[in-house]
């Protein structure tokens, strides 16, 4: 049997991005996986495992295209609300995902004399423990706000 390679995924004569592929191959194989273990294709699983996906890009992102200090700086003066000045200071600080700071729950938040730690496992479905030093003020701030009391 021959190795199948995706490597004709186009887009207005464009390639399109590794991880683009990669997510599509996956997807396309999860469907041809269905209709055979429902029985409405003929393809053999075998042919189907033997499709091979592109390896993950990890690296998608040079430091040149990421926000520098200033620029954070600047978002953060640009804020109107304590809440939003919190969201956007644990983001960069943490460097969380949105889905991170989106389901992290006071819970997860816990503070000591220096700094703030939260506790997160969205990136890396594994627990990561992750101090933030700048966002204390920040976070402080919203506790104020909403009245929450929490324990040291």
């Amino acid at each position: 049997m021959t190795r199948h390679k995706c490597v004709h995924l186009y887009k207005k004569g464009h390639a399109y991005k590794q991880n683009t592929k990669l997510g599509y191959v996956s997807i396309v194989k999860k469907f041809y996986f269905l209709l055979v273990k429902n029985n409405h294709s003929s393809i053999l699983k075998d042919d189907i495992e033997e499709i091979q996906a592109p390896s993950d890009d990890t690296m998608t992102k040079t430091a040149a295209q990421m926000f520098d200090d200033e620029e954070i700086l600047a978002m953060i003066s640009a804020c109107g609300l304590s809440m939003e000045r919190a969201m956007i200071a644990t983001l960069y600080e943490g460097a969380l995902r949105i889905k991170e700071l989106g389901t992290l729950t006071w819970e997860r938040v816990s503070f000591n004399e220096q700094n703030v730690v939260i506790n997160v496992n969205v990136k890396t479905n594994k627990p990561r423990r992750i101090p933030l030093f700048i966002a204390i003020i920040a976070i402080t701030s919203l506790i104020g706000y909403f009245g929450i009391i929490k324990k040291k």
